[in-house]
């Protein structure tokens, strides 16, 4: 069994967080153009950009990797980050994860192709949807005080078809 090390310690998510986030839930609505499946939340107040230093910690057999979507639209429209808006030709296929063995609450995080690396301050508890962008990217979990633990991929499925796993938490 390897040594853990604390990659980061999440904080927990302030209310002025989670104002926002209910402040922007009807314009998420209509970037997304459903109100049958959960809504995206990946703002830039609650996701944390690791360091070079805390990427180097993260333990790839812990990870599950994607090769990526050929069929992703692309990130930016305008300047602006459009991944999560399908409607703007963002990504519309997702993978849903979670923790192998683990029953507490959890934060999900990624790691491209490209080196970009972060984690959502948004604490989970049981399965979580994520994106599928054009690259390679890993994703990994962390506990309450930002251990890396075991993650499993358990389906996926594409933004609007709706299905089991269409009220999940979208990350």
């Amino acid at each position: 069994m390897t040594e853990s090390v604390s990659i980061m310690t999440p904080s927990p998510y302030p209310l002025w967080k989670q104002c926002l986030d209910l402040c922007m839930m009807p314009l998420m609505v209509a970037m997304q153009w459903t109100v049958k499946e959960s809504l995206q939340r990946t703002h830039f107040w609650n996701n944390h950009k690791l360091s070079s230093s805390e990427v180097v910690l993260l333990q790839e057999k812990l990870m599950v990797s994607h090769p990526g979507d050929r069929e992703a639209g692309m990130s930016r429209k305008f300047g602006l980050p459009v991944f999560h808006m399908p409607a703007w030709g963002g990504w519309k296929h997702y993978v849903v994860l979670e923790p192998s063995a683990y029953n507490h609450h959890w934060y999900v995080g990624w790691k491209t192709s490209s080196h970009t690396a972060g984690v959502s301050l948004i604490p989970l508890k049981g399965p979580v949807k994520m994106l599928v962008g054009g690259e390679q990217t890993s994703w990994f979990a962390l506990n309450a005080v930002g251990d890396q633990i075991a993650i499993q991929a358990i389906g996926g499925g594409q933004l609007g078809a709706g299905g089991k796993f269409a009220k999940l938490p979208l990350r």
